[in-house]
């Protein structure tokens, strides 16, 4: 809504202007035909401005010239291009001499979108405007009012310069756009490279745990060699303990054996020893049997005598 009542009143405002405008050409074409009636009754010749007129050609037709050179593709010169734009500024046309450079009223249109410098866009749309509103206010040869055009010229600054805030806020939002684009590029790339040295670490850590489980299996064949190295080593102790065993019960029987041939030795020297004493026991008996029978004998001898 306030935009709407902005340009109400800026279109008011023109047309007051615009009225202004030809009331002003009104009193000059008035006091210029008074002007050439006085001429004519004193004598004399009209004055013609053909001089001007042709003064203003040349310069439009060399600022076109420079403007043109200064924005060549292959060498564009952006200060000598401002500076034919700034003496540009500086010169006053009617819709003729619009008429007459439609080139460079062409040329000025195609630069608004010269995106390699925002001031020469600024100013050739600045001019570009100047030149359609000269072409549509002003009438015949009459300059156009320079209060007037600074007016105009303000508006349009202002216009323009909200076109380039926006045009840069476009090229800012583009230019975040841009980044974010790369940031996000760039993420996924980081992610990709840290996918990759997680498939390599989890590679890695798979090797890793293969030759983890290919030690534990010859640990494991290791151990199993060693319990059947120890299992045969109880075997060979079991084998040497029942050796020994067997060992001891022969040591043992042939100590009973011993032991049994000792006693029936004792025995049998006891039998012996028995024996002897008994036949020893026998003869004495015997010897005292004889001796009893002497002295019997002898007992009887003497009892003979």
């Amino acid at each position: 809504m306030e935009e709407e009542k902005k340009k109400k009143e800026r279109e008011e405002q023109t047309k007051k202007k615009m009225e202004e405008k030809k009331t002003e050409e009104k009193k000059k074409k008035r006091e210029e035909e008074e002007k050439k009636k006085k001429s004519v009754e004193e004598g004399g010749k009209p004055e013609k401005n053909n001089s001007s007129v042709s003064l203003t050609d040349s310069t439009l037709h060399r600022i076109h010239g420079d403007i043109r050179i200064s924005l060549k593709s292959d060498n564009p010169d952006v200060s000598r291009c401002l500076t034919a734009l700034d003496q540009l500024s500086m010169v006053y046309v009617t819709s003729q001499h619009v008429q007459r450079h439609s080139e460079l009223v062409a040329t000025l249109r195609k630069m608004r979108y010269y995106r390699a410098s925002e001031a020469v866009m600024a100013k050739a749309s600045m001019l570009y405007n100047r030149f359609k509103n000269a072409f549509l206010v002003g009438e015949g040869e009459e300059v156009v009012s320079a209060a007037f055009l600074r007016s105009l010229l303000q508006e349009k600054e202002k216009e323009e310069q909200q076109r380039v805030e926006r045009l840069r806020r476009e090229e800012l939002l583009d230019e975040v756009r841009r980044r974010m684009e790369q940031l996000k590029e760039r993420k996924r790339r980081d992610d990709e490279e840290q996918d990759d040295e997680e498939q390599d670490d989890e590679e890695k850590d798979g090797q890793k745990d293969d030759e983890e489980k290919d030690d534990e299996e010859q640990d494991g064949q290791k151990d199993d060699e060693e319990k059947d190295d120890e299992e045969q080593d109880s075997q060979k102790d079991d084998e040497e303990k029942d050796d020994e065993e067997k060992d001891s019960q022969k040591d043992d029987e042939e100590q009973d054996d011993e032991e049994k041939n000792d006693e029936e030795q004792d025995d049998e020297e006891q039998d012996d020893e028995e024996k002897n004493d008994e036949e020893q026991d026998d003869e004495e008996k015997n010897d005292e049997e004889q001796d009893d029978e002497e002295k019997d004998d002898q007992t009887a001898g003497r009892g003979n005598t």
